[in-house]
């Protein structure tokens, strides 16, 4: 019977995976509340979440400070996408392909952040970059404009971009880092009944979570 709106830090990548589970289940269970979504640099996250502003931030934010409160919700692992045309790429792109491709990459705060892009610089892999976006939801469609193209994102959100038939996910030419995908809240609000119940319901919505870290 609750009527109070919450408010999450998440990026576009999360609302795709997370806001059709959880919208659901708010829905079901309090019809009266509502959720805010909104994508900030990490490092305003621990500010707005001892204001108030933000009841809690979703993500994997491997900057996030130590005195805030962390619950894992589940692993992640990541994929390589190609468009369904593209002829060259097979089940699993060569690390020749994988270097010689023109690719999108995925930059959260103006630099590579991504736990794969550590991976990849440690390996000595060269990467023919094209364009760095902090916005997932825009590589669907450049891929669909430019089938040549290809990028890695996390696995999940490469099952998603296939279900729209235009892309398919391929497996990575090296062995990439699996991360957690976590909640956070600050101290101030550990208490709070609301905040008790929200972080509850989405720990209980993502328990069952189909179980997407590989291997």
């Amino acid at each position: 019977t609750a009527q109070r709106e919450f408010s999450l830090c998440i990026t576009d990548m999360g609302e795709l995976v997370f806001m059709p589970t959880l919208l659901a289940q708010l829905r079901k269970t309090a019809p009266k509340c509502s959720i805010r979504t909104m994508q900030v640099p990490a490092e305003q996250i621990e500010g707005l979440l001892a204001s108030g502003e933000a009841d809690l931030a979703i993500g994997s934010y491997r900057t996030a400070p130590e005195g805030l409160y962390k619950q894992r919700l589940f692993m992640h692992s990541f994929s390589t996408i190609a468009h369904v045309d593209n002829k060259k790429i097979k089940k699993k792109i060569s690390l020749k392909q994988f270097e010689q491709t023109p690719q999108i990459v995925v930059t959260l705060s103006g630099k590579s952040t991504l736990a794969y892009d550590s991976v990849l610089e440690e390996k000595g892999i060269k990467r023919q970059v094209v364009m760095k976006t902090p916005h997932f939801l825009i590589v669907p469609l450049l891929i669909e404009q430019q089938p040549d193209l290809i990028a890695t994102v996390p696995l999940e959100l490469a099952n998603v971009y296939a279900r729209y038939g235009n892309i398919r996910a391929v497996e990575p030419p090296v062995d990439l880092p699996s991360f957690a995908i976590n909640q956070y809240w600050h101290p101030l609000f550990h208490q709070e009944p609301a905040l008790i119940w929200l972080r509850d319901l989405i720990k209980k919505s993502f328990e069952s979570y189909p179980n997407i870290h590989k291997g």
